[in-house]
């Protein structure tokens, strides 16, 4: 008996540890062009600010299990956006319609405001950074946050195969939570 409580004791060390050291594993990066904000990550995502257009950052998302792409997350930043109510409509149309909005929450910032988030699934057929894809890319995954500040709205849209935005969803509800 006292060997299978040391063995259980032992087993329930090495999984806290990991977890713990697995969660250390992050950075804080800041982001913004007119306004600087920060957000924690983990360390295995990539980002870069973008050279021009619209976007804030870009992070690149590493792929998970048989996926054949990574994930991308891109910030947006505008004084007045519509919220995630005014983006819902264009955001299922690029997934192939209002059937593939699944759920909606909300999580509390760092900064002390709610963000709004969405999670869609299905054929993805959207813009990209190069313009307008041509086709679908089938089993895509989106999870899009509206953070709406007294400086502007700010968007974060995690998109790439199921798989990988949903080995990715606790991450980045965290980086989420830590905008400040």
């Amino acid at each position: 008996m006292n060997k299978v409580l040391m063995v259980s004791f032992v087993l329930l060390s090495v999984v806290c540890c990991v977890s713990f050291a697995e969660e250390a594993k992050t950075k804080s990066v800041e982001f913004g062009k007119s306004t600087k904000h920060t957000i924690s990550m983990p360390e295995t995502w990539k980002s870069t600010i973008p050279e021009s257009g619209m976007r804030q950052m870009e992070v690149s998302v590493p792929k998970a299990g048989d996926d054949k792409e990574d994930g991308e997350i891109s910030v947006f930043m505008f004084p007045s956006g519509g919220g995630l109510a005014g983006n819902l409509p264009r955001w299922t149309g690029s997934f192939g319609g209002q059937d593939s909005l699944k759920s909606q929450y909300k999580v509390k910032t760092a900064s002390g405001v709610e963000a709004d988030i969405a999670v869609l699934e299905g054929p993805y057929k959207g813009m990209s950074k190069d313009g307008p894809m041509t086709t679908a890319k089938e089993n895509f995954k989106m999870l899009g946050a509206v953070i709406i500040t007294d400086k502007g709205e700010f968007y974060f849209k995690l998109i790439g195969p199921k798989a990988t935005v949903e080995a990715s969803k606790a991450a980045f509800d965290k980086a989420i939570e830590s905008f400040k």
